[in-house]
């Protein structure tokens, strides 16, 4: 739906801070490349939080238009938020490299949503009692289900049937939810990923960027990372990053203690 995708980049920036939700890791598909989770409540407190929400959406009148016609702002409705990401192999049956899945806790009006998606071209399709709600534009993304009125899936519909199962079954989280759940104490927003990096460079929102990433010996290099962001006076990024070789981890060193130069040095000049 033309509303699914400034939604999404809405509920993925306006979150900072993260106390893990099992039931929301569960609906997360096990083989998952890459898991991330925010907490969207603790970043309204902190000051890059406010920052950032003040500015989202300003400009966007699909955005705008979404929030009138549904009665849902995720800038004020979502508290909680996992998403994931994998890489797919090339001819695959869905969005070119991409299959994803965001699950969020929040509260919502399944019934106005349905009837503004519905009032725009989209279609609805029922799957184990659940509502999957589709766009028009038939391009594998851009379903959205409402597990319950304070759970929702939004992503590809096979990712979204999934996620469906796995909560019907009660089947347990993936065997990375114990490093999630101590990611999430130490970090305002977390990440893991489950395989290469240089395979989800690909699936990036700009093309060209997530090309050069992939193609770039540095991330060819990194075969597993993880870490996070916490939020206060100073944002603190910790990460830990498995490489090939001693040489590929020096290398990687080199290049964040470069990137980190260069905002120490721009500093003064923008403190915003």
């Amino acid at each position: 739906m033309q509303w699914v995708r400034p939604c999404l980049g809405l509920l993925i920036a306006s979150g900072m801070a993260f106390a893990a939700d099992p039931a929301l890791l569960q609906l997360v598909p096990p083989d998952a490349g890459a898991i991330a989770g925010l907490q969207v409540d603790q970043g309204k407190k902190s000051p890059l939080g406010q920052y950032v929400l003040g500015h989202l959406g300003e400009s966007d009148a699909g955005i705008a238009k979404f929030v009138a016609e549904s009665g849902f702002d995720p800038r004020r409705d979502v508290s909680e938020i996992v998403f994931a990401l994998n890489a797919l192999p090339p001819g695959a049956n869905s969005v070119p490299g991409a299959h994803g899945l965001v699950v969020a806790r929040g509260t919502f009006n399944p019934g106005r949503i349905e009837s503004a998606v519905i009032a725009h071209g989209g279609s609805v399709t029922n799957f184990q009692g659940i509502d999957i709600l589709s766009g028009a534009a038939k391009n594998g993304m851009g379903a959205l289900a409402f597990l319950d009125t304070t759970t929702a899936a939004l992503g590809d519909i096979e990712a979204i049937q999934q996620a469906i199962t796995r909560r019907a079954s009660g089947a347990a989280a993936g065997s990375w939810s114990s490093q999630a759940q101590t990611l999430s104490q130490d970090n305002d927003f977390w990440f893991l990923t489950n395989g290469p990096i240089s395979g989800l460079t690909s699936v990036m929102p700009n093309g060209q960027a997530g090309a050069g990433m992939q193609n770039a010996q540095m991330f060819q290099s990194v075969t597993g990372a993880s870490g996070g962001l916490k939020f206060g006076a100073n944002v603190v990024f910790t990460a830990d990053a498995v490489t090939r070789s001693d040489k590929d981890a020096q290398a990687l060193a080199d290049v964040l203690r470069f990137l980190s130069g260069m905002l120490q040095t721009n500093k003064s000049t923008n403190p915003t």
